[in-house]
């Protein structure tokens, strides 16, 4: 039996985010393990799936994102360049694997995460 990839999903409650869902809840290729949103938002100890107008899927919206991507073999992050730098230097020693967004932010910074992410994880096949 093969084991599906887990993907969490940071900025959970945007535009992005919640299409990211769906995808992945539409996909039969990866399954949706996380949701994260920042402290505060009125979606965190609620159900995604009911957050988002639907039916509760299961997996609960947190803004601890440590516990968030421990879940996860894939991060995806479409938030802000300094959110992406921590999603990253969280991801990394787990070996999870971050897709981002690079929009302008320091270069020496973010290709520094992306070594770290590059050294701890085996992305292939994803």
């Amino acid at each position: 039996m093969t084991t599906l990839p887990g993907i969490v999903v940071t900025g959970a409650s945007g535009r992005l985010g919640q299409m990211l869902i769906n995808v992945i809840n539409e996909s039969d290729r990866a399954t949706l393990v996380g949701a994260i949103e920042r402290t505060g938002h009125s979606w965190v100890g609620r159900d995604v799936g009911e957050a988002m107008g639907g039916a509760a899927q299961g997996v609960v919206v947190t803004d601890d994102a440590l516990s968030g991507i421990s879940k996860a073999q894939v991060v995806i992050d479409f938030t802000a360049p300094s959110a992406t730098l921590m999603f990253a230097d969280l991801a990394a020693p787990s070996g999870c694997c971050a897709c981002d967004w690079y929009d302008g932010y320091d270069c020496r910074r973010y290709c520094a995460a992306r070594t770290r992410i590059a050294q701890h994880s085996d992305c292939t096949g994803w």
